[in-house]
């Protein structure tokens, strides 16, 4: 009965082993460096590791024959919620004395500052996209109180 459970047990540590060894990467973990997120790979076996942005490594197909089916869902869901966050942030808005109203755009990842107007915003709704669902219903409010303001003011000069 012994010799059996001993034999049982050296079969399923060859099998472990076998398993291991059948996938060439591996993913050891996802960091985040400058908004930018990083899969840290390590070579079976081996102290050699390599980082490449999630994006890429999603897309290499030598690296992804490389890696287990758990480490594929995981980047691909790091690669999904990389693409769903929201690359410009709202920062701020100006009042210029011709009475437009210009939105500060920041870019998360180069911290880049971009100015549009209300009317650049209408034509190239892309940035709009690209902010979180927040920051575009403060700044639908903030164009339509503007928008507001401006028929009333129409409406007081007819008047008189």
């Amino acid at each position: 009965m012994r010799g059996k459970k001993f034999l049982s047990f050296v079969k399923r540590a060859f099998n472990d082993l076998k398993n291991d060894s059948r996938y060439t990467y591996r993913l050891i973990e996802v960091v985040e460096k400058d908004n930018i997120k990083f899969a840290h790979i390590g070579l079976r076996h081996s102290h050699m590791t390599f980082k490449e942005p999630v994006q890429k490594a999603v897309w290499d197909e030598g690296l992804i024959e490389g890696l287990s089916p758990q480490d594929i869902r995981i980047l691909s869901m790091y690669s999904l919620f990389c693409s769903l966050q929201p690359s410009h942030e709202y920062y701020g808005c100006e009042y210029h004395k011709n009475s437009e109203l210009v939105f500060l755009l920041r870019n998360k990842q180069t911290n880049e500052i971009v100015r549009k107007s209300h009317k650049e915003l209408e034509l190239d709704n892309q940035y709009i996209k690209h902010i979180s669902n927040d920051e575009a219903y403060q700044v639908g409010k903030l164009c339509g109180s503007k928008h507001q303001l401006k028929s009333q003011k129409s409406s007081e000069q007819q008047r008189k």
